[in-house]
């Protein structure tokens, strides 16, 4: 029975470590882990940064600017170090390895190597406009919401 017991862990591990090899395969091929690695990036820290700043009215030097934006990259890349687990959970629930290899071998393809590099940017083009018309609507939400609760 201990031995069973020990050989159904072992292939576990064995079935887990095989797509968690495979998850990686295809986080690098889909390029998501450019994606990730753009989100923290200091441009990006720094357009939210600027953005969030304007919003509050918040004028800083431009030292205290770097200083502010090495602090929030410290802790953005240790999130994501944090929960490239749970980003590994999410993608077992909706793929199979099997899902995951086909995806892998269309990345190598002309088109899937363009969809692939295309969303890096893409990606980094909608969160400038998130924030860009949040920045817009901020004020008008806010206004809002005092009336809202101040009645």
């Amino acid at each position: 029975m201990k031995k069973i017991c020990i050989l159904l862990v072992l292939i576990c591990n064995f079935v887990f470590a095989d797509y968690e090899d495979t998850f990686k395969e295809f986080m690098k091929a889909s390029k998501q882990d450019e994606v990730i690695k753009k989100t923290i990036d200091n441009d990006n820290i720094n357009n939210v940064l600027e953005t969030q700043l304007a919003m509050s009215g918040v004028d800083i030097s431009k030292s205290d600017k770097e200083h502010l934006v090495s602090i929030v990259k410290k802790f953005m890349t240790n999130m994501i170090d944090s929960i490239n687990d749970d980003i590994l959970e999410i993608y077992k629930q909706y793929f199979a390895e099997s899902d995951l290899k086909e995806l892998v071998e269309f990345y190598k393809t002309p088109l899937g190597e363009k969809i692939a590099n295309a969303n890096v940017n893409i990606q980094a083009d909608m969160q400038n406009i998130l924030l860009k018309n949040f920045a817009k609507y901020m004020p008008e939400m806010e206004e809002e919401i005092k009336k809202a609760f101040s009645e």
